[in-house]
């Protein structure tokens, strides 16, 4: 049984915002030391999945680590 086509585009659209609203929503809880990634990747013609930029966040927390580190 197939799903008719309006049903099928009103659940890929429904999908597509709850997917950006979680993006939102983790960016946002991002404390202040992450505001140059929250700015790069919402300047992105399309957000990446929620997946890749807890990836881009985990680099960055690393990379910050570091350079605090050398600072001292």
């Amino acid at each position: 049984m197939a799903i008719p086509k309006y049903t099928y585009e009103a659940a890929k659209e429904w999908q597509t915002e709850k997917d950006e609203e979680k993006v939102q929503q983790f960016l946002m809880g991002l404390n202040n030391s992450f505001k140059t990634l929250r700015s790069q990747i919402l300047a992105m013609e399309s957000l990446p999945f929620l997946n890749r930029i807890y990836s881009m966040a985990v680099t960055e927390e690393k990379q910050l680590s570091i350079t605090q580190a050398q600072e001292m």
